[in-house]
């Protein structure tokens, strides 16, 4: 980080507040540095419990007044930009859900889960936790057989963005042709 993008950081018991120190800020769509327009409302993070504490993370975070793109809030490290939650987070609650050893436990944990998220006070939340809960079967599967489609999907996803970058093809052998450029792993200096 330099000094345009510097959080300094106080611990104020259970959240840990997060002050900008300078009077810069960085374009959240182009990475260019642009002055300071003003410091957006307070906005918050679920972290990591701490020593058995909830975590969270509050910071009033610079909006950048960016000649070419506007006034854009700035990007902040520890999270996604829509999410509410810090990378660490989600990280940590992806990989509590595959560890639990058989179904049973993964039972037992989505319901926890399923239980709290319902109580949040947040409607994209509920519609989460219904998705996964209609669902549940097969995500429950994954116990008894330890395979995933996950590897498919990143595949269609990267063949998605190719297809949404180029704006369409003339024909499909254009389309194959640049998946396999693109996807194929093919050694452009072949000896």
């Amino acid at each position: 980080m330099d000094e345009y993008d510097r959080p300094f950081c106080e611990h104020y018991g259970k959240m840990l507040g997060v002050k900008w120190v300078n009077a810069g800020a960085i374009c959240a769509e182009c990475g260019k540095k642009c002055t300071r327009h003003d410091l957006a409302p307070d906005r918050r993070w679920r972290h990591l419990d701490a020593m058995g504490f909830e975590t969270q993370i509050v910071s009033r975070t610079p909006r950048a007044n960016c000649g070419e793109h506007g006034i854009h809030q700035m990007k902040v490290p520890w999270a996604d930009k829509h999410s509410r939650f810090t990378l660490t987070f989600d990280a940590l609650a992806i990989l509590e859900f595959w560890e639990p050893p058989d179904i049973e436990s993964g039972q037992k944990f989505f319901t926890q889960w399923y239980h709290e998220a319902r109580r949040s006070r947040l409607e994209p939340i509920h519609r989460v936790a219904e998705t996964l809960k209609n669902y549940l079967h097969g995500l429950l599967t994954y116990f008894r057989h330890q395979i995933t489609n996950a590897v498919t999907e990143a595949l269609n996803g990267s063949i998605q963005a190719l297809k949404s970058g180029a704006r369409g093809f003339r024909s499909f052998e254009n389309y194959r042709t640049r998946i396999l450029f693109f996807l194929g792993r093919l050694d452009l200096h072949p000896q």
